[in-house]
């Protein structure tokens, strides 16, 4: 199995498990995507490795999948928690912290992910922006992104890019 079909399996897996989790932070959604890259890794006994935080082309990815010394698969992650989660609603998260994503960070991402694919930094860039209570599901997704609906009122920003063939 390549990088990208394990990635999209993993993103997958997230969409189908997603009302099993209770998420805070972007970090807990990376950290839960990267345990699940793991286990297939192993299951599949791929000689691909996951790395988080990794710096490629003078920039941070949140994940990376590395074959060799070569990284073929950078992703980039923003997660914004449902509005329903404040605090002044009985929920879990103060809600001095919403919102959480600054729209122009999210383009910003899907700006990384197809610069690390077409400045051949990665063979395939990602941009994953999980919107939890749909706060900017309103907003036109950036070109080369599309929302997809996953249910419960989550919706998702999905961009992928690949490597300009030579």
């Amino acid at each position: 199995m390549d990088a990208t079909a394990l990635f999209e399996d993993a993103i997958e897996w997230l969409r189908e498990h997603y009302s099993e989790f209770r998420f805070f932070t972007e970090r807990d959604l990376v950290w839960t995507v990267q345990r699940q890259l793991l286990e297939q890794i192993e299951d599949g006994k791929l000689a691909l490795r996951v790395f988080n935080e990794e710096r490629i082309g003078g920039k941070r990815a949140d994940l990376t999948l590395v074959e060799g010394d070569t990284v073929v698969l950078a992703a980039e992650f923003k997660y914004e928690p449902s509005r329903e989660r404040d605090d002044r609603r009985g929920g879990d998260i103060r809600h001095t912290k919403f919102p959480v994503v600054d729209w122009r960070e999210a383009a910003a991402d899907v700006g990384r992910a197809r610069e690390f694919a077409e400045q051949r930094h990665a063979h395939a860039g990602y941009s994953i922006f999980v919107d939890e209570g749909g706060a900017f599901r309103h907003r036109t997704a950036p070109t080369g992104s599309r929302w997809s609906e996953w249910g419960g009122g989550v919706s998702v920003l999905w961009s992928r890019w690949r490597e300009a063939q030579a």
